[in-house]
């Protein structure tokens, strides 16, 4: 009997030059109480993974995990880096949001919506494409496991086909790895009292982004075999 045994060619690069996965980050905090409390309107960078939770889009809210300014996708630098994957693009993004009311007084209205552009209010997301609301209240329980969900795709809220953001030779919706897209599209969050008060206790605040991503720009490719 002759058995057939495949040797692996060495001189042939094992990783493929587009490589599809997806990369998790999650960012919990507080908010302040009293007067200045009870309206919100954070940002969140949907389509980069280089530092996407911009401290200076959360006015108001104090980060407990990681420095915002230093918090990374998990493992998004270990395999999209100036020796690996040099590029991604991202292909779609879900935001969730849980809020948890400290004192019954608090009741907020929370708007979830994906946009070409950071800093809204209530009253305007809630008309927007694409926004999801919910109401949370002390005692009252989320949506979802993980509060309230919205998903986006890139394209889709570009306003182009799938395709020109997945063969995007402009690159302008593409980062790398220390750097954001040219074209940055943007989570925004909004968040009112019901009653226009100021907030009796502090809100906590949970948040979780899930990307579909597109790692290109192969590095090894470019290195000779020894």
């Amino acid at each position: 009997m002759n058995l057939l045994v495949h040797v692996p060619d060495a001189s042939r690069n094992p990783l493929p030059p587009r490589l599809r996965t997806e990369f998790v980050s999650e960012a919990f905090g507080y908010t302040s109480n009293g007067v200045g409390t009870g309206s919100y309107s954070w940002a969140v960078e949907l389509n980069s993974l280089d530092l996407p939770w911009n401290t200076s889009l959360f006015t108001g809210l104090t980060f407990k995990t990681t420095a915002a300014n230093v918090l990374q996708p998990a493992g998004f630098t270990s395999i999209c880096n100036a020796n690996l994957y040099e590029n991604y693009r991202v292909l779609d993004c879900t935001m969730s949001i849980d809020v948890v009311p400290q004192s019954v007084a608090d009741s907020v209205l929370v708007v979830l919506t994906p946009a070409l552009t950071s800093g809204a209010n209530v009253q305007t997301d809630l008309a927007q494409p694409w926004a999801k609301s919910y109401f949370f209240c002390s005692g009252r329980t989320a949506p979802g496991r993980n509060g309230l969900t919205n998903r986006v795709q890139v394209s889709r809220l570009a306003g182009v086909a799938e395709r020109a953001i997945v063969d995007d030779l402009s690159l302008q919706y593409c980062g790398k790895y220390n750097t954001i897209p040219v074209r940055t599209l943007y989570w925004r969050i909004a968040i009112e009292t019901g009653d226009n008060a100021t907030l009796a206790s502090p809100l906590c605040i949970r948040m979780r982004l899930r990307w579909h991503v597109e790692l290109f720009g192969l590095m090894s490719a470019n290195l000779p075999v020894t």
